[in-house]
This record gives C-alpha cells, sequence and structure tokens, in this order.
C-alpha cells in the first residue's frame, strides 16, 4: 500500500487512517508493518473482538509481532478486515 514508507512509521498511519473513518481500516489493517497494539486497535475499532483477543493472547504470552498470531487457532483463515458495509451486526473473523 504505502511503498518507501518505512514499516517503524506504520503504526501512526494505520492511526491515521482509522481516524478518517471506518472505511479506512481494511486499508489500516493491510499495513505490514504494525504492531500487536495497533492490530488490537484496529480491531477494537472494527468491532472484531474475537481479533482483539488473539491480539491480547499473543500480547500475554509476550509476541511483539502480529506473525505471531497465525498460530493461534481463532485467527486461522483470518487475515483481512472486512469493509464496513458488508460487516454484519455479528464479530466476524
Amino acid at each position: 500500500m504505502c511503498a518507501g514508507l518505512w514499516q517503524g512509521n506504520h503504526d501512526g498511519l494505520a492511526a491515521f487512517l482509522a481516524a478518517t473513518g471506518p472505511a479506512a481500516l481494511p486499508d489500516a489493517a493491510a499495513l505490514l508493518g504494525l504492531s500487536l497494539r495497533a492490530e488490537l486497535r484496529l480491531c477494537r475499532g472494527a468491532g472484531q473482538l474475537r481479533r482483539a483477543l488473539a491480539c491480547l493472547t499473543a500480547m500475554a504470552a509476550g509476541a511483539t509481532e502480529r506473525s505471531a498470531l497465525t498460530g493461534l487457532p481463532c485467527w486461522r483463515g483470518s487475515d483481512s478486515f472486512m469493509r464496513p458495509s458488508t460487516a454484519g451486526a455479528a464479530d466476524t473473523l
């Protein structure tokens, strides 16, 4: 998405995108350099509580990178945010 932007700046860019509105959440989540803490904030903002719980579980286990999430059973097959127009009332993965 942002070629040439250092991954250390992705948390800040994700926070900016999330502040612009819910339609930007999928784009913010697509940034590769997000920390678990930034992922957690995006999940909470999108109402994806299972993803947020997966972030908390990984952080409690001492993980700091998003790659730790792929090993959690509740995360498998869940690598994209739903667009607000397609997200239902139920928590989606």
